[in-house]
This record gives structure tokens, sequence and C-alpha cells, in this order.
């Protein structure tokens, strides 16, 4: 399977794993959906992380994938039950991604980055 989304037992969080097989372009609507059933079953907001660890995109896939994500009303980043949204990854491609939301063309969403889950995880634990 090409990603995995998961509400963690013990922690207000959802991660949506990308894994290495991901076609961005090909998937986008599937994982979209994915995610948003665990959003819409949520009875209060949780932290939204999105684990690229294993995925590999370039920068046209970055900005298809952000453009929809961020879209006010309809993307996922804008779901009355997330608290905030958060992406997990060494690549610096990632994380300026992040910082890229905060434009008006992406939602103005404010997108924290983390290296490793287990950082993004302690973030959420301290807030």
């Amino acid at each position: 399977m090409s990603h995995t989304v998961e509400k963690l037992p013990n922690d207000p969080v959802i991660v949506a794993y990308l894994h290495a097989d991901l076609d961005p372009q090909a998937e986008y609507a599937a994982l979209a959906a994915d995610i948003r059933k665990l959003l819409d079953r949520q009875t209060e907001p949780v932290f939204y992380i999105t684990d690229f660890t294993e995925a590999t995109f370039d920068i046209g896939d970055i900005l298809m994938a952000s453009s929809r994500a961020a879209a006010s009303g309809g993307g996922n980043f804008h779901h009355p039950n997330v608290k905030e949204v958060i992406f997990v990854s060494p690549a610096e491609l990632v994380h300026f991604t992040a910082q890229g939301f905060r434009a008006d063309a992406f939602g103005n969403v404010i997108i924290n980055a983390f290296n490793t889950l287990d950082e993004a995880l302690d973030y959420v634990r301290q807030v």
C-alpha cells in the first residue's frame, strides 16, 4: 500500500505515512479521502501529521499536493478537526514547503516541520 493513515491511540494525533511507492499525481485523491474520513470521525481537534520520510517527491508533486491540501473550504488542512498541521521529513524541500504554506496562495496555513516523527510527537506532547 502506498500510504497508511492512523489515529494514534494515546495522543490526539492522526498520522499519514507516505510510503516510497506513492505516486502523488495518481493517488492524491485517495490519500486525501482516507485522511478526511479519519478527521471526520474525531470528536476533538487533532494534530495532523504527514510523514514524508519514505516518500520521494519532486517540486511539481509538492506544489500539486500542497495547493490541493491547502484549498480553502475543501482541503484537509482547513478541516474543523485539525488543531495543527505538521510535516515530518529530513528533506529540506519538505521544510521549505511547510514555510511556503504561510503565503496567501497556499491558504496561510502555519505548518511546523520536524526531521523525525519522534521529534514531532515530542512537540505535540509539550503543547
